[in-house]
């Protein structure tokens, strides 16, 4: 499915190998911020010490869960202390730690170097930390491995310390999951909570902002991403789709962790058959996750490739899936319909953004003179605002402001009294509004005209008045309309200083509080408040 998706596998590549990401971890390892498997950097170093990071003891994996940081294995997670308390003042510190953790066993961790050479760790299994501690090296009078309680493992010590740590660590096969670390009053959570399926913001696709399946060397953005090339159209209910089809929503970057990105997605379906995506690049590859709603909430996802131990097509929690991903980045969600299936998807919810499939009842805006339900040429238009002259043969750019057409619908503009086309143009696929260019033809009638844009059920009489004139007409002002005065038209005889444009870039008058809909040159000219200039982005 994927061809190319070159920032978030550059950005990827650069976390998975650890390099020049010092700084951006200080920024996300704030005291009391929650903490994602990767902001935990994988090797120790003299700049990452102070950092949380995976200790002198590597081997095993972890992953972020809306619970915590899920763990399995040999692993060591810690982060060293950028100021250091005084050597009486380290059981005060030792005994404030807490490591909050749920499943296999935990030790927690607390590690410390004196300037006289001396170091060790000492460890307790969380929830026995009133008992006897461990040692890792001889240390104050204890061997390595001697047990005794805090108080008497750290009586008497002297100096100063060089450096200190806490965290915690899994030395068993089965997975723990640690939901917190507190340590002086500061508690860092690696629990990421799930998140709510309730939208912050609406946006409204319709099947015109969706792109065909091409190659995908376009991932951003809403797309079909089956090569099959399934159907979708939208209807008042939704986006009927017909399989095979893959409607997705590809993103530039993402730093979201897929279990709990998943705890986001809701979807307004009629059908039990349509399945969520969600596309993954990982340091184990690339796969799409899918599961229906019903799995999902059950917490069970599908692979679409071998990630890891999971071969392709492999069922598996989310919590299992991400583990075998390690460092991930989400790029997109959407869903999937296969062949043989043909549902009515409503809305889908991610990111906290719901994306609306409905083609909404639409009745143009009322507040404008000149539109109207209907084709327009039976009525007549309304008094002129103003009056633009061009020439024949001249370019011209045509504006209708939002609101007056379907998004995405192909809207025909014409000059009458004598009917001249003009040309077709699709409108705004997100509010309908237009932003075209054409050409005046050259044997069009000298003298005043009207233009009026077509839509399928609705029309729009342009307030200013058309004066058009001979090809090889000189220079001449502008008639002045309502509240307007002539001033004047820029020869089309050297197109670069009209505006780059072909023909002449004409002069505009007319009141400031009116909507004049032609403009030249690449230069809209809009009077009004309320008009939007959009252009529709090729697809």
């Amino acid at each position: 499915m994927l061809k190319r998706i070159a920032g978030s596998v550059a950005a990827l590549t650069i976390a998975v190998a650890g390099l020049g990401l010092v700084g951006t971890a200080a920024q996300a390892q704030e005291a009391g911020a929650v903490i994602t498997a990767d902001d935990i950097l994988r090797t120790e170093t003299q700049d990452t010490y102070t950092l949380w990071h995976q200790g002198a003891t590597p081997g095993g994996r972890y992953a972020s869960t809306v619970d915590g940081l899920l763990v399995t294995g040999n692993t060591q997670i810690i982060k060293g202390e950028t100021e250091l308390p005084a050597v009486g003042e380290l059981l005060a510190y030792a005994k404030s730690s807490k490591v909050v953790s749920t499943g296999g066993p935990v030790w927690h961790q607390v590690g410390f170097g004196l300037d006289n050479g001396d170091w060790t760790t000492l460890r307790a299994q969380v929830g026995a930390e009133s008992g006897n501690w461990t040692t890792s090296q001889s240390f104050n009078g204890f061997g390595r491995n001697a047990q005794a309680p805090l108080d008497d493992l750290l009586a008497g010590l002297t100096g100063n310390l060089t450096y200190l740590s806490g965290g915690f660590y899994v030395d068993q096969k089965v997975p723990a999951t640690i939901s917190s670390y507190e340590v002086n009053g500061v508690t860092t959570s690696f629990a990421l909570g799930a998140l709510s399926t309730t939208p912050q913001q609406t946006e409204y696709v319709l099947d015109t902002g969706i792109r065909p399946y091409e190659t995908e060397e376009e991932y951003v953005g809403w797309h079909d991403g089956a090569e099959a090339g399934g159907t979708y159209v939208s209807t008042p209910d939704g986006l009927k789709v017909g399989g095979k089809a893959q409607i997705l929503n590809g993103e530039e970057s993402s730093s979201w962790q897929v279990a709990q990105f998943v705890t986001g997605l809701a979807i307004e379906t009629t059908s039990p058959d349509v399945w969520y995506q969600v596309p993954v690049q990982s340091e184990a590859g690339f796969t799409t996750l899918r599961a229906t709603p019903e799995m999902a909430a059950a917490g069970n996802w599908v692979t679409s490739r071998a990630i890891g131990a999971l071969a392709a097509n492999s069922q598996a929690p989310i919590n299992d899936i991400a583990l075998e991903l390690g460092a991930h980045s989400v790029i997109g969600y959407g869903f999937f319909v296969d062949t043989g299936v043909t549902a009515t998807v409503k809305s889908i919810t991610a990111n906290g953004k719901l994306t609306d499939f409905a083609k909404k009842p639409f009745t143009p805006r009322p507040d404008l003179p000149g539109v109207g339900i209907g084709q327009g040429i039976d009525v007549a238009p309304p008094a002129a605002v103003g009056t633009i002259k061009v020439k024949q043969g001249a370019a011209v750019r045509l504006v209708a402001p939002e609101g007056i057409f379907v998004p995405g619908e192909s809207v025909t503009v014409t000059l009458h009294s004598k009917a001249t086309a003009l040309g077709s143009f699709a409108s705004n696929a997100l509010n309908g509004a237009v932003d075209g260019s054409a050409t005046v033809p050259a044997n069009t009638p000298v003298g005043t005209h009207r233009v009026l844009f077509q839509g399928a059920n609705s029309y729009y009489w342009a307030p200013a008045a058309f004066v058009v004139t001979a090809a090889d007409t000189g220079n001449a002002g502008n008639t002045g309309g309502t509240g307007g005065t002539g001033n004047g038209t820029v020869s089309d005889k050297d197109p670069a200083k009209a505006g780059g444009a072909k023909g002449q870039q004409l002069a505009v008058s007319g009141s400031e509080q009116n909507l004049l809909p032609v403009a030249l040159g690449g230069v809209a000219l809009a009077l009004g408040a309320g008009l939007m200039l959009l252009r529709r982005r090729a697809r």
